[in-house]
């Protein structure tokens, strides 16, 4: 569900493990939120297999913790049970404390634990934080819910329990004093109204309106106006006290530039506006329609001061893949320090775009732990073989990493015996990592990973179920899992080193 600043907000639903939780996400271009169909359905019955779940074992449904995966962008927040609906207040429906705030329907089967929840999102670095929630409507086990044109909540009601049936109910949820409002009428009038009969200059004036609703069908009509609507737009960036009506402005230059390039220049001199949102969104925009030509402009948004701007500036410039944007994107994610989990994810999105692979290995010696994070992040992207040169790092959690781009969603096969071979060398103890190991080991099928297999087993200093699962991997060998050992992604028959 989008926000009045198109940040696209959802809920994803657990796997159904114990102890999991649901996760409010915010989802940016390219972001990978962690869940895989096979964490839930992959190797778990399989005899020639084992029962670790990254999923759960892995930490990877909760929000941020040290330690956790770095090429996935957490949630939020782990949030309500059995999300079936959700919504976004578009500015004049309820009353005005539901001003900026969520809702979603929380189902789980039976009424009296159901019904709808509402919260607000409070900015953090490029992201956000869970703010203000609570349940505004309890006894109803809630399917779907939308605003209607006049303001009030409507929610479709399931009854009671799981299966199928015949009936339902719909419920009108609304403020004691909304139905008398005299914008909820204005709001209703306009929405019901054929906008292709307005004058542009009304559109115009329109885009700055109360309700979310009506600026977005504002702004559709003057894009599909095209030429014949591109004054209003400019009229309404130009100003500087309506916020919101600029934001809809470069949405609807952006929409215009997709039929005509040359509209898109227009935008460019926003990115040094004295608003941060404007810039921000600017730059959002701009590499949405993957303008190349200002790409050159969009570089110093990675030194702003505000992160959502250099959020989407570094997003920007790897979908216009602008390679001399490379070491200023370094720079940025240096300066995170690995802090702000959205700058990494779209400082290392935008290198994997950009696509060298060789400055991003040659990181594997600088002294940034943030810098090397975030190129195995680019580096397993990129499916890139040159990743297998962290595995030397010193640092625990980066070979770590370093393990799990070789070895999950089907790897990086050309790296996949350095992998293997760590497991004779390593000191480090970390089960993320000692299990990917051993899982390459059996995939190279090698004689001598076979006997690294069996040396570690051997080995009293090492943890004793790491030993047990080395043990098992040999008890496989001749015939293994079609599915990784590891994340249970299918691999199909694996080789084996032929006999001479």
């Amino acid at each position: 569900m989008f926000d009045e600043y198109g940040n696209l907000i959802s809920e994803d639903n657990d796997g159904d493990h114990p102890g999991e939780k649901e996760r409010l996400v915010y989802v940016v271009n390219g972001s990978d939120a962690g869940w895989r169909s096979n964490w839930q359905y992959g190797k778990y019955r399989d005899p020639q297999n084992n029962t670790y779940k990254v999923w759960m074992d892995e930490k990877m449904y909760l929000p941020r913790w040290e330690g956790q995966a770095a090429y996935i962008v957490p949630p939020i927040a782990n949030f309500v049970s059995g999300p079936t609906g959700m919504v976004y207040n578009p500015g004049t429906a309820l009353g005005p404390e539901y001003k900026n705030t969520f809702f979603i329907a929380e189902f789980v089967g039976n009424p009296s634990g159901s019904g709808i929840h509402s919260f607000k999102l409070n900015p953090s670095g490029a992201g956000f934080d869970l703010g203000e929630q609570k349940k505004v409507l309890s006894g109803v086990l809630a399917t779907g819910m939308d605003f209607g044109p006049d303001g009030a909540l409507y929610v479709a009601d399931w009854i009671d329990g799981w299966g199928t049936h015949s009936y339902g109910r719909i419920w009108k949820l609304d403020h004691a004093s909304g139905p008398a409002d005299a914008m909820r009428k204005e709001v209703k009038m306009l929405l019901a109204a054929d906008f292709d009969k307005k004058k542009s200059e009304e559109l115009g004036t329109l885009l700055a309106h109360a309700d979310y609703r009506v600026r977005l069908k504002a702004q559709f009509e003057l894009a599909r106006r095209g030429d014949d609507g591109i004054e209003a737009f400019q009229a309404a960036i130009r100003q500087t006290t309506q916020q919101l009506a600029r934001v809809h402005a470069i949405q609807g230059i952006a929409q215009m530039a997709r039929k005509s390039e040359d509209h898109a220049a227009m935008l460019t001199p926003y990115l040094q506006d004295k608003d941060p949102e404007i810039r921000a969104q600017t730059a959002k925009w701009l590499g949405d329609i993957e303008y190349k030509p200002a790409a050159a402009a969009v570089v110093p948004l990675l030194k702003d001061t505000f992160s959502r701007a250099r959020f989407f500036a570094a997003e920007a410039l790897g979908r216009m893949e602008y390679a001399p944007a490379s070491q200023s994107i370094i720079a940025m994610l240096e300066a995170n320090n690995d802090q702000d989990v959205y700058l990494r994810h779209a400082g290392a999105l935008a290198l994997a775009r950009i696509g060298d692979a060789k400055p991003l290995a040659a990181l594997s010696s600088h002294p940034s732990r943030a810098l090397r994070i975030a190129a195995v992040v680019a580096l397993r992207r990129m499916k890139s073989p040159e990743i297998a040169i962290f595995l030397q790092d010193a640092d625990e959690f980066i070979v770590t990493e370093t393990a799990r781009a070789i070895n999950d969603d089907k790897g990086i096969p050309a790296a996949m015996p350095a992998l293997g071979q760590l497991l004779g060398s390593t000191n480090f103890n970390s089960e993320p990592l000692i299990r990917r190991a051993i899982s390459a080991c059996l995939q190279t099928g090698s004689d001598s990973l076979m006997q690294t297999l069996i040396n570690y087993s051997l080995d009293p200093s090492k943890p004793a179920a790491m030993r047990a699962d080395a043990i098992a991997a040999i008890g496989v060998w001749p015939n293994p899992s079609v599915l990784n050992r590891v994340d249970g992604w299918p691999l199909g028959p694996q080789k084996r080193e032929d006999k001479k």
